[in-house]
């Protein structure tokens, strides 16, 4: 009876007169105090990495895919608990050269990081400078 492009314009034509009526009704309507406003774009609270938290990823940490899973739970909390720019930069370099040797070993070149995870610290105010 009616081919395949006259019903889909008939139903985009239904929704388009349906959605504005949905829209307004909704818009009007306040959130009830027993549901809160969710915790936006990433899930994660108090900014971009929760609470000044500084997220360990293959992006920020050289040799990520060289270390153990507990290796990278010791250089997680070890830079966690780093409290100086200066402090970090040291141990972020005597990290690389770990690594870099590490990789040498089995015949492999690492590249650098992405990011400095110092510069994302510091600019997180992880530092009593």
């Amino acid at each position: 009876m009616f081919n395949r492009k006259t019903m889909c314009a008939l139903a985009m034509l239904t929704l388009g007169l349906a959605m504005p009526a949905t829209m307004a009704a909704d818009s009007t309507t306040p959130l009830p105090a027993s549901q809160p406003m969710g915790r936006g774009m990433g899930g994660h609270m108090g900014g971009m990495y929760g609470q000044h938290q500084w997220r360990m990823m293959r992006s920020n940490t050289m040799g990520y895919g060289l270390m153990t899973p507990a290796e990278r739970t010791e250089h997680r909390n070890h830079m966690l608990g780093i409290k100086t720019l200066d402090e970090c930069r040291a141990y972020v370099a005597q990290h690389q050269a770990l690594m870099q040797q590490r990789a040498a070993t089995q015949g492999k070149t690492l590249p650098m990081p992405h990011n400095d995870p110092c510069t994302q610290m510091q600019g997180m105010g992880m530092f009593n400078q």
